[in-house]
């Protein structure tokens, strides 16, 4: 009996073995869904943050849009600007008034007014070019005038050596 009893106590301690082991096993099988649920709940903010990440790549991607957007507005408005400046200068050459250049800087300012008398200077030049052009016509017409009245004065000078030596004829019949 006294075995029997010892065997029981060793069922017993087995079973509490067994429950123990089962225990531990629920336990386990506990901290491993806790693992699991915590790898889940990572993963979870891993995908928020990854999406969050997103959500900000997105953002800066819509901020570099906007970036780039306003960039070209800039560039659009400085090529009105220029344009601007353009037709300012167009209309500093048609009217020649270097103060009603609308230039935003002075370095424009500058530029469009050595442009402008740049433009001058070779007006000048070219106005120089066709004065001295037309001195150098007045000049060969004044030559040919003068050819010319010398060729007159020529032609005048004969007439006249012509008359003398008509004149000698008739002295020279009248005496004989």
């Amino acid at each position: 009996m006294v075995r029997a009893e010892s065997d029981v106590h060793m069922v017993r301690a087995e079973s509490d073995v067994h429950m123990v082991r089962a225990e531990s096993d629920v336990h386990m099988v506990r901290a491993e869904s806790d693992v699991h649920m915590v790898r889940a709940v990572r993963d979870v903010h891993m995908v928020r943050a990854e999406c969050d990440v997103h959500m900000v790549r997105a953002e800066s991607d819509i901020h570099m849009v906007r970036a780039e957007s306003d960039v070209h507005m800039v560039r659009a408005e400085s090529d009105v600007h220029m344009v601007r400046a353009e037709s300012d200068v167009h209309m500093v050459r048609a009217e020649s008034d270097v103060h009603m250049v609308r230039a935003e800087s002075d370095v424009h300012m500058v530029r469009a007014e050595s442009d402008v008398h740049m433009v001058r200077a070779e007006s000048d030049v070219h106005m120089v070019r066709a004065e001295s052009d037309v001195h150098m016509v007045r000049a060969a017409r004044d030559v040919h005038m003068v050819r010319a009245e010398s060729d007159v004065h020529m032609v005048r000078a004969e007439s006249d050596v012509h008359m003398q030596n008509n004149f000698q004829f008739l002295e020279l019949e009248v005496v004989i």
